[in-house]
């Protein structure tokens, strides 16, 4: 079914993908961007862009269908995809986990060259434009969504709101006689602090130190982008922050459980400023549950904004704009309806899986389920037999990954596991850090581009 105008306000990559998947369905698309993208490097409606992040699997899956040649394009300036577990050691709840080749990875580049890359995609279709210039104001006259942009009035058929946390979609619902959603908000206060570093010799592609918690609020991260540098971000919870200078910068990094960021950084050189990230709480905006105009939705953080340290953003981004997708593809008047009916099944794992990590921390506020207590001592059995077994570590990858729901890790064969663990019937996990001989040099990315 064909239709006329849509619009989409933000033009970061929750909206990029939702360009896509409208290109297929309107005549045309306008996508709407507030910041002036002939600047290079991050801006101010992407904070978070100079640290770590990941694209996970569901996400890729994703975007590889819809955007044939995109990784390949990604591989060519220097992107990698890289296996969770075989080129990467990650030190979390006391143990490392085992390192072997998984079939579960996702790809590792700067967020700045994965989001040039789609707009560069996206602005190649013929239906779509991108306006440089923010949208003023929303209303609904005549059951079409209308944007104030200036003195002009736009009326579109469809409009979807991907402008970020910093959406104003609930107050101008509210100001136009509609409902505005009900929030549920999880206050985690995290502080990422990164820098760019010159890579050096070493055994792993990616590292990451998480803490046991409650006791620990601290954790780092290393890992590869395309320039052949290595972004080196350390963040804490609650409170806790590393320093934008090098000795508080090392400091922090040598608080850590296991030593090998610290090292790392003592070898290597810093190549770029100290950038610093706060973000305060989780949010989820229950809109499927408002009476909300026709015509308009709502996806990415505007919709759903999930703790960063899990590096989730991007793939429920990713899972709305193929949830929107299916809901085009049917005959029905307004395809809204149909998408608040579906989008739960988008952010519901996500959710559940970082918030639930979150409530680790007594610090954190917010509503806590029914049963967390039990969810915590299962997952912490979970997270320290993945440092012995290579099923139960797939099974927990596929999970963080998206690729499958929370159940998966409650396989009979995994619960036997947990519970040979809980009474000590189990593997001991190694003491030591795993190394793997088959692991490429990190100076040659061609061998990890899929």
């Amino acid at each position: 079914m064909t239709r006329g105008l849509a619009a989409v306000v933000g033009g970061s990559v929750a909206g990029l993908l939702a360009a896509r998947v409208l290109s297929s369905s309107f005549e045309r698309v306008l996508v709407f961007e507030r910041d002036d993208l002939r600047r290079t490097g991050a801006r101010k409606g992407v904070p978070q862009a100079n640290h770590v992040h990941v694209l996970l699997g569901a996400g890729a899956a994703v975007i590889e269908r819809l955007f044939p040649g995109l990784f390949e394009a990604v591989a060519r300036a220097g992107g990698r995809y890289v296996d969770m577990s075989q080129y990467n050691n990650w030190f979390h709840f006391g143990v490392w986990k085992r390192r072997f080749e998984s079939g579960v990875g996702g790809y590792a580049q700067s967020r700045l060259l994965l989001e040039a890359q789609l707009r560069e995609h996206v602005l190649a279709l013929p239906n779509v434009e991108l306006r440089c210039q923010s949208v003023e104001g929303l209303a609904w006259p005549s059951e079409r969504p209308q944007l104030s942009l200036g003195s002009e009035r736009l009326d579109v058929d469809f409009l979807v709101d991907a402008s970020g946390r910093a959406s104003k979609l609930p107050q101008q619902l509210a100001a136009a006689g509609f409902d505005s959603p009900r929030e549920d908000s999880i206050v985690v206060d995290v502080t990422y602090t990164s820098a760019r570093y010159t890579s050096v010799k070493r055994d792993w592609m990616g590292l990451l130190v998480y803490p046991e918690p409650p006791a620990g609020r601290r954790a780092g991260a290393a890992l590869p982008i395309e320039t052949g540098e290595v972004v080196v971000s350390l963040f804490g919870w609650c409170g806790e922050r590393a320093g934008h200078d090098d000795d508080a910068f090392r400091a922090f990094a040598a608080s850590l459980p296991q030593p090998e960021i610290a090292e790392f950084l003592s070898q290597a050189t810093r190549v770029g400023d100290f950038h610093q990230y706060k973000y305060r709480e989780a949010r989820l905006r229950h809109f499927e549950q408002c009476r909300l105009p026709a015509r308009t939705i709502a996806l990415g953080d505007a919709l759903c904004s999930v703790d960063p340290v899990f590096g989730q953003g991007m793939t429920v981004a990713a899972l709305s704009a193929e949830i929107l997708e299916g809901c085009l593809a049917e005959a029905v008047e307004d395809p809204a309806s149909l998408f608040w009916e579906r989008i739960p099944a988008a952010y519901r794992t996500a959710w559940e899986l970082s918030t639930t990590e979150d409530f680790r921390y007594p610090q954190v506020t917010g509503r806590r389920p029914f049963g967390i207590r039990v969810a915590h001592w299962y997952t912490a059995h979970v997270h320290r037999l993945a440092a012995s077994d290579d099923d139960v570590y797939r099974r927990f990858a596929r999970v963080m990954h998206l690729l499958r729901p929370p159940s998966h890790l409650f396989h009979p064969s995994v619960v036997r596991k947990v519970l040979a663990s809980a009474l000590g019937l189990g593997r001991r996990a190694p003491s030591s850090r795993p190394r793997a001989p088959e692991a490429p040099s990190q100076h040659s990315p061609d061998s990890l581009a899929r």
